[in-house]
């Protein structure tokens, strides 16, 4: 899978009649198609908070290579400082009518229906079985395409604006009446939430945030502590003080890439059973057991325990790995802790 690149991020704005209501743009393109031709997608559409919200949802995949700019490699705090710049000079939004066709037999038509219902547009309904068309104005009807575009919604932003209306609002003016003075804050590092790593081998590694116990990020490798930091946890931070993770990632980095071992006889970890449906998990899991404490077990426990010690010992590091981290309950150096 390759990477997308980001050329440039432009905010849009109008004044609806609900309230301000901005949009986010991104001219990309994927790095291993070519021709690379940059065009722009629309990525969200809402409230400030909610655009802002869509926005940071895209910031681990800077840390983790998966979106770029274009001179490669881009940090998560480099690309939100050209997105705060953008909500400091949006462009106006021209006005525009919205439309989609739903068919009965589509996989979303009962989503459709169900988010009308929620704001109350049960008008907008076609008699049962009949098709679902949609005229929705982009001024008078912002709450309605934020219902079935916006964060949470049915679809994406990108299917209620092409990348016309873009083209149309780079030639605008900046509406500064709508611009947004997102002034930076400089935390004391030595006030940051508390993160704590410790690496398994030379690439897994736990770590726990805020005191909370031990876990393997998802992917469990030690580069996937920062991206899963982003998409939990961090978010509210820099809500509250925008600027929070410029001063914050450099130090987290630096605590991941410095983490030391966890002791290998003191470090246990307890597998529940994954339910019955979840057939890779529980292969997984069985493995883990097989590996480490019955050769020969053809079926799992509700629950067992392991240590770090006997996973290196009968080499089952892989098996560890492709453990599920959602049944697995980490004690780390618990005799070290308890000393």
């Amino acid at each position: 899978m390759g990477s997308t690149v980001t050329t440039r991020q432009m905010i849009t704005a109008f004044e609806s009649s609900q309230g301000p209501r901005y949009i986010a743009w991104t001219k990309d393109y994927e790095k291993n198609v070519f021709p690379h031709v940059p065009t722009w997608s629309c990525r969200a559409i809402g409230r400030f908070e909610d655009v802002l919200d869509r926005i940071f949802r895209d910031l681990s995949s800077c840390e983790n290579g998966m979106l770029q700019g274009p001179l490669g490699w881009i940090t998560p705090e480099e690309h939100l400082a050209d997105w705060y710049e953008a909500f400091r000079q949006p462009r106006l939004q021209p006005e525009c009518t919205v439309s989609v066709t739903f068919w009965p037999t589509s996989e979303k038509y009962a989503e459709v229906c169900n988010a009308l219902r929620a704001i109350r547009r049960e008008d907008l309904l076609s008699a049962e079985g009949a098709p679902l068309g949609i005229g929705l104005s982009l001024y008078l009807e912002s709450d309605e395409i934020s219902a079935l575009f916006g964060l949470g919604g049915v679809f994406p932003a990108w299917r209620a604006l092409d990348a016309n209306w873009a083209r149309m609002a780079e030639g605008y003016e900046v509406e500064e009446t709508l611009a947004r003075n997102i002034v930076l804050q400089t935390p004391d590092p030595r006030t940051l939430p508390e993160l704590q790593v410790r690496k398994l081998d030379g690439e897994m590694a736990l770590y726990s945030f805020e005191g909370a116990p031990y876990i393997s990020a998802r992917g469990g490798w030690a580069s996937d502590v920062i991206p899963e930091l982003l998409s939990e946890h961090l978010m509210k931070s820099e809500l509250q003080a925008p600027g929070f993770l410029k001063v914050a990632l450099p130090v987290y980095r630096a605590i991941v890439r410095d983490a030391v071992p966890a002791d290998v006889d003191t470090t246990i970890l307890t597998v529940a059973r994954p339910p019955a449906d979840q057939v890779w998990a529980t292969e997984n899991a069985l493995k883990l057991y097989r590996a480490t404490i019955d050769q020969q077990a053809q079926t799992l426990p509700d629950r067992f325990t392991t240590t770090l010690l006997k996973v290196f010992r009968h080499d089952a590091v892989n098996e560890l790995h492709w453990l599920d981290p959602i049944y697995v309950s980490w004690a780390v150096d618990q005799q070290k802790q308890a000393a």
